[in-house]
């Protein structure tokens, strides 16, 4: 079930190359995003949002499984539109001890049960989103466990173990080094056999003790049923044509961006060579300051500024309290931003998310001034500190500047001395 793809121009992949990899996953994407969302106008949304996401992102896609790659995105991108569409909180990890079933109807036989007795859309409808997600990940769209695991973030003896989704709830990969296959550790295993996920040595004990077991041989059997009940029988959604021309248009807007003459500079050079530097050079440091770069970036900030507003993506994590905005970014990425606290100074902090900016995953800390949203992205400086600037752009405020190693750009409809005054309070409480 793991695909693989031709690697990609790793220096500048164009949007041609990002469309041929991923555009061929949009009717997997959105059958997701509607079974999680449950109407179209939502999927759509957020299928949009996860291909601009992804495009953003995809410098960095090194090839391999590119469907996983992409309904990783996809999932978090609907996951965050559910917890602000319906007041749920992202799910957390799963855990075999906290997600224990209550009771037997919470398992995955118990939902065979009841889509043979009754509507298969409605049995799936009642599941809690994240077992639906499951059972619509393995049984439609047809990935693997590793590859759930890899979507979903978590270990896959974990997603092996989720009641009412994959597999038995006492399955996992665990107990395989013993001479003879015992009951238990057969129906363990079940479901990564299904699947092809054993190695040979582990089929071999599996199928010597399911030759000997007419229990395993039911259950592996009801297991082969469901499956095939689902992938038969469940209603898949389609995506639009409509929707893959939004995509492709979106798409286009986001191409029109400074990597796009930068790429056309990386072209010439060969040819110019040494009078186009000379030419460059004079033109720098007449008309060109250093700023240049950052009124790119600034517009770069409004861009995900609106977009984070208008496809509901402005947190991924929705606290007042510093000391879980900045925890959560933890294992994110690969340093821990400041989280300063201003409510008392009427900026209260609402949430926090990941962004794309500057080439690089960036935190994005999210704080509000009566209706007004402020953006403040925080990324480490590097050898690219951004200069103090000021701009303004469609009606936005943009402040930039650099401070012990970092660079801070914040983004907001407020006024430009509301702003200001902002900046100075972050600035002040920041190391």
């Amino acid at each position: 079930m793991m695909e693989q793809h031709r690697d990609v121009d790793e220096g500048h992949p164009s949007r041609q190359d990002f469309e041929q990899v991923f555009l061929p996953h949009l009717d997997a994407a959105y059958n997701l995003a509607r079974w999680l969302l449950r109407n179209d106008h939502d999927a759509e949304d957020a299928v949009q949002e996860a291909y601009l996401r992804a495009y953003k992102a995809f410098p960095r896609f090194r090839g391999g499984d590119g469907k996983a790659w992409f309904m990783t995105i996809l999932r978090n991108v609907c996951y965050t539109a559910i917890k602000k569409l319906r007041g749920h909180e992202t799910p957390e990890p799963f855990d075999e001890e906290i997600h224990q079933p209550a009771g037997e109807s919470e398992t995955r036989e118990a939902f065979r049960q009841k889509a043979n007795a009754e509507s298969l859309h409605a049995a799936l409808e009642k599941l809690p989103d994240e077992f639906r997600e499951m059972i619509v990940l393995h049984d439609l769209e047809g990935l693997a466990y590793k590859e759930i695991a890899m979507v979903v973030g978590i270990p896959i003896g974990t997603v092996m173990s989720c009641p009412g989704a994959i597999a038995h709830r006492d399955h996992g990969l665990v107990g395989q080094g013993g001479i003879l296959m015992n009951h238990e550790e057969a129906m363990r295993l079940l479901g990564p056999y299904l699947d092809g996920e054993l190695d040979l040595t582990t089929c071999l004990k599996l199928e010597e003790h399911l030759a000997s077991c007419p229990e395993c041989r039911q259950k592996m059997e009801q297991e082969q049923a469901l499956t095939s009940l689902v992938h038969e029988e469940a209603h898949r959604f389609q995506a639009t044509p409509f929707l893959k021309t939004r995509i492709r248009a979106s798409l286009r807007e986001a191409e029109k961006s400074p990597s796009q003459w930068q790429h056309a500079f990386r072209v010439l050079f060969p040819v110019l060579a040494l009078p186009l530097i000379g030419i460059i050079a004079i033109l720098s440091s007449l008309f060109f300051p250093l700023s240049f770069r950052s009124s790119n970036l600034a517009r770069e900030a409004v861009a995900d500024h609106v977009r984070s507003m208008q496809v509901n993506h402005l947190m991924d994590v929705a606290s007042t309290d510093q000391h879980t905005v900045k925890p959560w970014f933890a294992g994110k990425l690969d340093y821990s931003p400041q989280v300063v606290d201003l409510t008392s100074s009427g900026y209260p902090l609402i949430g926090g998310r990941l962004d794309v900016l500057d080439h690089r995953d960036v935190a994005a800390i999210v704080y509000q001034r009566r209706l007004h949203r402020i953006n403040l992205f925080i990324w480490p400086a590097g050898s690219s500190a951004i200069h103090g600037q000021t701009y303004e752009q469609d009606g936005f405020h943009i402040i930039e500047w650099a401070k012990s190693g970092m660079n801070y750009l914040s983004v907001s409809d407020l006024n430009e001395k509301e702003l200001s005054d902002f900046v100075k309070m972050i600035q002040n409480q920041t190391d």
